[in-house]
C-alpha cells in the first residue's frame, strides 16, 4: 500500500493534499460526506474534480451573494483536475519507459 505525508488538511471542507512517499504526484483526499474530521478518505479522480466544479458553477449562477466565490472555487477544482490529469500523464510515460 501506498504511504505518503500529509501537506495540507482543511478539517472544515473535508480535503487535503497528501504527498507521495516514493517520489510520485501529490494526491487530493477527500472525506467522504459525514465522517469530516475522521481519518477516513478517498482519492480524487480528474473526472470527481471536474464534476465538483460543474456544480460549484451551477451554484454560482444561483447564487448572487456568492456567485463569484462559487466560480473561484470551480476554477480551482478544474486547476487541481489538470494538475492530476498531467501526473497522470507523466506516470504512464514514466511505466512505459518514455
Amino acid at each position: 500500500m501506498p504511504t505518503g505525508t500529509l501537506k495540507m488538511w482543511n478539517a472544515e471542507r473535508g480535503y487535503g493534499f497528501i504527498g507521495d512517499d516514493s517520489g510520485g504526484p501529490d494526491s487530493q483526499q477527500r472525506s467522504p460526506a459525514g465522517l469530516k474530521g475522521q481519518e477516513t478518505m478517498t482519492l480524487l479522480t480528474a473526472a470527481e474534480c471536474r464534476e465538483i466544479a460543474d456544480r460549484k458553477m451551477v451554484e454560482a449562477e444561483g447564487d448572487p451573494v456568492h456567485g463569484k466565490e462559487f466560480r473561484a472555487t470551480a476554477e480551482a477544482w478544474l486547476f487541481l483536475a489538470e494538475k492530476i490529469e498531467q501526473a497522470e500523464t507523466i506516470e504512464a510515460l514514466k511505466a512505459k519507459g518514455k
